[in-house]
């Protein structure tokens, strides 16, 4: 906020304004010192509850290098926090929650293969065939070959590759 008491123009101390970007990469820090559980999952959730997408998409080009700096690490902490929480929803066996979080984090964010990889691990527990093709043929759609390689590699050590 701005302070123009003075007849100058400064910024106030008296107002502390926190951004939601501020606010998520502050939950999800609080949330990776916790062990899985409860109280990680609440905070994890709340986190990926406040982004909104990428920052000013249709200007990337346009904005400045320190700007771009600031996107995407915005987005890169979504990724992370995204990958943190259905990690943890799968390490306790939350197939249902990873059903709910995962397609909406690759609605917003594709390509983030934690996201498929968990999505086909929970649709193949719950014996749902169709969700399980359905993302796998998305994985091969968004992701880099190479992505798409390691994302089978990992689902084949898990025994969910026939």
């Amino acid at each position: 906020m701005i302070d123009t008491r003075s007849r100058m123009m400064d910024f106030s101390g008296e107002v502390n304004v926190t951004t939601d970007a501020d606010e998520m990469e502050d939950l999800y820090n609080r949330a990776k010192n916790l062990p899985d559980g409860d109280d990680k999952i609440i905070l994890l959730k709340k986190a990926f509850e406040l982004y909104r997408g990428r920052l000013f998409i249709q200007g990337e080009d346009d904005i400045g290098t320190w700007l771009y700096a600031y996107t995407t690490h915005y987005n890169q902490v979504y990724v992370d926090l995204t990958s943190a929480l259905l990690t943890t929803l799968g390490h306790i066996k939350d197939y249902r929650c990873i059903m709910d979080y995962g397609p909406r984090a690759l609605e917003i964010e594709p390509g983030i293969l934690t996201a498929y990889y968990w999505i086909i691990i929970a649709a193949d527990e719950t014996g749902n065939s169709v969700a399980r093709e359905k993302f796998l043929q998305k994985a091969a759609e968004d992701l880099i070959d190479e992505e798409n390689e390691k994302l089978m590699k990992l689902l084949a050590l898990q025994n969910h590759m026939s």
